[in-house]
């Protein structure tokens, strides 16, 4: 995976558990990576309090822009992140980014 990808990624699941850490009030956090020829997706789910993130992403409070950095993150590597929350029931993000070194190797 390219050095750019991996940055990406790494920046992405760390703004989500600083997110997490700072704002969801959560008891339990749970890490789901899966890496394939084809893409690495990483699922991050959390038991906190949940948020709104159609208000999140579309007014987002001053000064937090953490959520919409990381959707810029993702797709300035040709990646994908799905936000998913509910008030009292916790959040859960989906990244998932194209492994194109193996896309390059194989000739797609």
């Amino acid at each position: 995976m390219r050095p750019a990808v991996r940055i990406a990624v790494y920046r992405i699941v760390q703004e989500d558990l600083t997110n997490i850490q700072q704002h969801g009030a959560a008891s339990a956090v749970e890490i789901t990576v899966r890496f394939s020829p084809r893409r690495l997706r990483i699922q991050i789910r959390d038991d906190g309090q949940g948020f709104d993130t159609q208000q999140v992403m579309l007014s987002p409070p001053a000064d937090h822009f953490g959520l919409i950095g990381m959707r810029e993150r993702a797709t300035s590597v040709g990646g994908t992140l799905r936000i998913e929350s509910t008030w009292g029931r916790g959040s859960q993000v989906i990244l998932e980014v194209p492994n194109t070194e193996s896309r390059l190797e194989s000739g797609e």
